[in-house]
């Protein structure tokens, strides 16, 4: 927040050019001053005070009905401790002087508006907080079933990488799998990545995890949000242009499975916001990736053992047809006589 005082509600002429305008908290205003002191002022000769500087509101056709400041209480609006405004009521109706009476009776009413605004903006963030985590409660929940409805690693990848760069409004990102004991991973979806860069096209593709910030990340199952690449030693650009770069760890059994990684060339593209949104993203995936790793293995198990007994088949089908040739010949004499045991073991 700037500091500045704006209008929000005004009463009597003009009230409607007022609300809006905007008064800089540097001025050398009354309500500054009021704010600063935390207490109220009273003046009841606008013309011959040098912190009044003129109507807020200037009309065109004034005359003498029109109204002009006179005399002016302002007091604080104060909540906690800290100054969150200002009160400020102008020209009595009897044409009078404020008064302290009338200072202290406006501060009276002031504290208790103080606390009916804070309770109020209290409310309103409250209340957006729970309309912003009910939003994401459905999001969530429209993730979870696109991911139940495949058992494909690379259609799971690319369901999760889609959604954490619609949220983060990142340029580019990457999810990567690790490869079962072993120290490398495999990219699984890849989005935006120029051409030339080390992650253009690079689904298939296997990277180390001994280095590299993702390293980093899934050896400490810890994520990481840095502003700062070209000063992090474990930094591989993968992104020409990357100024921002947010790596979050893919959980399961205690033990990281993946990563999801995003970049920005624009350090304001991404926030903790975006982090803890992946972090979750993340704890949601990791189900639907380790099952899906499961069922890749599971398939390549079959594949392997169908290809065994094919293997076995070929090889047994070339000597049991020469036996058959072989016994056909003996019951036929071709060799020589055979007597009936000879027959009935044949």
């Amino acid at each position: 927040p700037s500091g500045d005082l704006v209008f929000h509600v005004a009463l009597g002429p003009t009230a409607g050019a007022l609300v809006g305008k905007r008064i800089s908290k540097d001025a050398s205003s009354l309500s500054a001053e009021a704010l600063k002191r935390g207490e109220p002022i009273i003046v009841n000769d606008t013309a011959q005070d040098s912190r009044w500087h003129g109507e807020v509101v200037k009309q065109e056709d004034e005359d003498e009905m029109t109204f002009h400041s006179r005399a002016i209480l302002t007091t604080p609006l104060i909540s906690q401790g800290s100054p969150i405004g200002v009160l400020q009521i102008l020209n009595k109706k009897d044409r009078s002087i404020f008064t302290e009476e009338d200072a202290q009776l406006l501060t009276t009413f002031a504290a208790q508006a103080a606390v009916a605004i804070q309770n109020a903006k209290l409310f309103e963030s409250q209340d957006a907080q729970l309309l912003q985590r009910v939003e994401e409660l459905d999001r969530m929940a429209a993730i979870d079933q696109q991911l139940n409805k495949t058992l494909e690693l690379y259609k799971v990848a690319e369901i999760t990488l889609n959604w954490a760069i619609q949220h983060a409004e990142a340029k580019v990102g990457a999810l990567a799998v690790v490869k079962p004991d072993s120290n490398m991973m495999r990219m699984a979806a890849v989005r935006n990545y120029p051409m030339g860069s080390l992650f253009f096209e690079g689904v298939g593709n296997e990277f180390s995890i001994e280095e590299g910030i993702w390293g980093r990340v899934i050896r400490s199952a810890t994520p990481v949000f840095s502003r700062s690449l070209k000063t992090d030693p474990d930094y591989i650009e993968t992104y020409p242009d990357a100024v921002s770069q947010i790596v979050v760890p893919i959980i399961s059994a205690n033990e990281a499975i993946g990563i999801i990684l995003l970049e920005s060339d624009n350090e304001t593209d991404l926030n903790l916001l975006d982090l803890q949104f992946l972090s979750r993203l993340a704890d949601h995936a990791s189900p639907a990736i380790a099952n899906a790793q499961l069922f890749d293995q599971l398939r390549h198990q079959q594949e392997a053992r169908a290809e065994f007994v094919s293997f076995i088949a070929h090889e047994l089908k070339a000597p049991m047809t020469s036996m058959k040739g072989y016994t056909d010949l003996l019951m036929r004499g071709v060799v020589g006589p055979i007597n009936d045991q000879q027959g009935d073991f044949l």
